[in-house]
């Protein structure tokens, strides 16, 4: 660490791409600004907001040049202004940090720490916190991981099996840009299928603390994805992209597989539960039919599609579902705050400032 910190130089881009959320975009540039390492680059890219956005980052920029930014002439698309931004880099590592999620601030220091004593590891992940709109925490992800290296080819398969990082709390080295060749047809999960190119072939390094927060809101791309064409297809998309890679195994290839349909078939079952505690029968009988016709029936699916077909027509069945699924996810909500504030000293009040904060 001292070598780096010796240096004196930006080591760290961190690219933030953004379109009419300034509100937003501020907190997350704060929450770069407010590391503890602070030799770094917070970049904007400004897909033709056409709003406060420019006011807000110039306004920045002028109490820290650390902030840079720039704007297209027209919006190019979301993915299109990442590649953008990718392109971009000059220092050796980066991150890459939506406008409407922000970092807590020792992430940076604690990655680059490992990144020093393990050497051989290309990226660093933390956990992420999961948190909605109302600042409430939801979930804390690599719940089932455990602290350390991992090498390849376990790193894949762990990613399928275990859930990939979130690529918010992740730091790169700037040599894996070289394989950035996103596939755009597999939509929202462009992070998941990066990561798992680099985990194929080099080792990364996990640590559970939580890094940072990832913030689910009515506008947001990940709470409006269709349920076919963004989920089930874009991870079929990312499954068959490796059992095809020849480089792998006949056995890898098998767990890859069974872990895509086990994910699919938790993900749709969770969708009908989640749907059915919004008291939206009509939608969990959508994805019950969307799970029978591509995985065929189950004895859970039969419960909750007998549920969901009952709150069509029963006011009384669609209040006992919301109710039943109400208190699943309180019980989960409460284990996830209990293990925050147990182990890592994180209060959902600590959160929330940081959550709200705007001023520096």
């Amino acid at each position: 660490m001292k070598k780096i910190m010796e240096a004196n130089l930006p080591q760290i881009t961190t690219i933030i791409t953004t379109y009419q959320r300034p509100k937003m975009l501020r907190r997350a540039i704060l929450s770069v600004l407010n590391q503890t390492h602070p030799y770094l680059h917070a970049c904007v890219y400004d897909n033709a907001s056409g709003d406060g956005t420019k006011e807000v980052v110039l306004s920045l920029a002028k109490q820290d040049n650390r902030v840079k930014y720039f704007c297209h002439s027209e919006n190019i698309g979301g993915l299109a202004n990442l590649e953008y931004g990718m392109s971009q880099v000059q220092t050796p590592f980066f991150s890459i940090l939506s406008d409407d999620d922000f970092l807590l601030p020792n992430f940076y220091e604690d990655a680059m720490t490992n990144m020093e004593n393990y050497p051989e590891a290309v990226f660093c992940a933390g956990s992420t916190i999961v948190a909605n709109e109302n600042a409430e925490i939801i979930a804390l992800t690599l719940t089932d991981w455990q602290d350390g290296i991992i090498y390849p080819p376990e790193g894949l398969l762990y990613m399928w099996e275990k859930g990939h990082p979130t690529w918010t709390t992740i730091l790169f080295r700037s040599k894996v840009l070289k394989m950035w060749t996103p596939n755009y047809d597999v939509k929202a999960h462009l992070d998941a299928h990066f990561e798992m190119q680099i985990a194929k072939s080099y080792p990364f390094y996990i640590f559970k603390k939580p890094c940072g927060v990832f913030v689910f809101h009515p506008n947001s791309y990940s709470t409006n994805m269709n349920l076919y064409n963004d989920v089930l297809c874009g991870w079929r998309i990312v499954m068959e992209y490796f059992i095809r890679d020849k480089d792998l195994s006949e056995e890898t290839n098998k767990r890859i597989y069974h872990a895509w349909e086990t994910n699919m078939k938790r993900y749709l079952l969770g969708y009908m539960g989640e749907r059915l505690f919004k008291k939206e029968p009509v939608k969990a009988v959508e994805a019950a039919m969307l799970y029978r016709q591509e995985f065929g029936s189950s004895s859970l699916l039969s419960i909750l599609l007998f549920i969901a077909r009952l709150g069509e027509y029963s006011v009384f069945c669609k209040w006992a579902a919301s109710t039943l699924f109400e208190i699943r996810k309180r019980i989960k909500v409460f284990h996830t705050k209990k293990l925050l504030h147990k182990q890592y000293k994180l209060s959902p009040k600590y959160i929330k400032k940081l959550f709200y904060n705007n001023n520096k």
